[in-house]
């Protein structure tokens, strides 16, 4: 490295290089290889995130998205408004769009690329990583596990295992991921679930789709053959049609004494006829 001369040390530099690195006497250059817009990594990341929305059944949201011209970018996923849980991705210089967060298991793990505007070239994607890292990274509840745990051994998981249920609802703020589950089982009970508790552990998102489709199942089943889901629909639809009526006729005599009030018999009826208006435009969008 060149040494600085009198006049150099005189002078301001940021970067104290001297002029004798590549950063251009102190103004450090931009990586001219990421030559992508904040609109287009935009659109990559609400793709993905509709991906998983739609793949998860869940509410997905791009947040906390960077960018820095001619730098790079990056940004995060959330899943049903909490933070992080969809993913942490970062943009490449070529555009790949690579989850991050599950960089130890499949380092370059590429959701999406920029530019890309079909949600099927992601499902894709997403599919080869689904399978393992990115199911041991989803976070269940304890409700979630006690199902599945109920439709394979038919026991009620919190009453069987309070020490894991405590530890669940507890220490863990009733988030785990399926690693979590193996380490407070072992830690409590001293038994291996993967091996012990196989039907349970290691079919827990089948088991959940199971536990879902009877419950869609039971649902239906308890809809009367007519239809009706309660023995005295048509009283109740009766009374409700005649609380409607009172209280709309209330509502009337109401708005029509207080548009008279305020415009008298002259501007009376104008503002009677604009809050009718209202009223209709409110009602039909109601119907809509």
């Amino acid at each position: 490295m060149k040494l600085k001369t009198l006049e150099q040390f005189g002078q301001k530099d940021p970067c104290e290089c001297g002029g004798n690195c590549s950063c251009g006497n102190g103004n450090k250059s931009v990586n001219e290889k990421f030559s992508f817009s904040k609109k287009e990594v935009e659109a990559a990341a609400n793709l993905i995130a509709s991906a998983i929305s739609q793949a998860d059944k869940v509410k997905a949201k791009v947040h906390d998205l960077e960018y820095d011209k001619g730098r790079g970018a990056g940004f995060e996923i959330s899943i049903d408004g909490e933070k992080y849980e969809g993913g942490s991705y970062t943009v490449k210089d070529n555009g790949d769009v690579v989850n991050s967060a599950i960089g130890n298991s499949h380092p370059n793990a590429v959701y999406n690329t920029i530019g890309n505007k079909d949600i099927a070239d992601v499902f894709v994607n997403m599919e080869k990583y689904e399978s393992n890292t990115i199911t041991e990274a989803k976070k269940y509840k304890f409700k979630d596990l006690a199902k599945a745990w109920s439709h394979v051994y038919g026991e009620e998981m919190e009453d069987e295992y309070q020490g894991f249920f405590q530890e669940v609802t507890g220490k863990y703020k009733n988030k785990v991921t399926k690693q979590d589950i193996a380490d407070i089982w072992m830690e409590i009970y001293g038994e291996d679930i993967t091996a012990d508790y196989d039907g349970f552990y290691n079919e827990l998102k089948e088991n959940l789709e199971q536990v879902a489709k009877l419950e869609e199942l039971d649902n239906l089943v308890e809809a009367n053959t007519d239809g009706t889901i309660s023995d005295d629909e048509d009283e109740r639809r009766a009374e409700a049609l005649h609380m409607a009526e009172m209280e709309f006729d209330e509502f009337i005599k109401k708005f029509k004494e207080e548009a008279y009030d305020i415009g008298g018999s002259f501007r009376g009826p104008g503002i009677w006829s604009d809050i009718y208006k209202a009223v209709e435009y409110k009602l039909k969008k109601a119907k809509r």
